[in-house]
């Protein structure tokens, strides 16, 4: 399975699936607002770590469920980002999109990869989970099921678009049954 997941990766990455990483999933990204949303925010990304590196001051940010996201919470998709704006006199509020993130719970996931396969299927997903499942910014394809679910593997980075080898020691990793040639090595 780990090599079906590799070779996989390779297609995908070598473009034989055409794709191109769009801003929004490069590891430089800034944190941006785009309407109403707030895109750039890393799985993973703790309110702690993320009051580090956002200029904004005077903001509050909430979970899916309105509540005060602790310093200690994970920011996922759907959480909302609340701060005063001076020059309009009201209160501006952000959704959150991080990539890969469908379910909002801050971590790229199963359920995460599970849910852009059934919206293939079902188109069962709201606007904000479509954004974060929307990985290459071409819609939402098998492409982007396909770098989800590399990405939870550890064989690709969505927020780097960058191939992670796989170079560990694979001494305990069971032998393969597949044979050693290519499978297209029958082909005449």
């Amino acid at each position: 399975m780990k090599k079906l997941s590799l070779c996989l990766a390779i297609l995908i990455l070598t473009g034989v699936f055409a794709f191109a990483v769009s801003p929004a999933t490069s590891a430089d990204t800034q944190i941006t607002e785009n309407g109403d949303r707030l895109y750039g925010i890393p799985e993973r990304t703790t309110l702690a770590a993320f009051r580090g590196v956002y200029s904004r001051s005077g903001y509050s940010v909430f979970d899916k469920d309105n509540k005060t996201l602790p310093e200690t919470g994970l920011i996922g998709t759907g959480c909302k980002l609340c701060y005063e704006a001076a020059d309009v006199g009201s209160t501006v509020e952000l959704t959150i999109v991080v990539t890969g993130d469908i379910d909002g719970n801050g971590k790229v996931t199963t359920t995460d990869y599970i849910a852009i396969k059934n919206q293939l299927v079902r188109n069962n997903l709201n606007d904000t989970e479509k954004l974060a499942a929307d990985v290459d910014g071409y819609g939402i394809s098998t492409t982007d099921y396909m770098k989800v679910k590399l990405h939870f593997e550890g064989l690709y980075d969505l927020y780097g678009g960058a191939f992670i080898p796989d170079v560990e020691d694979n001494s305990s990793a069971p032998e393969s049954e597949e044979p050693d040639e290519p499978w297209t090595s029958g082909w005449a």
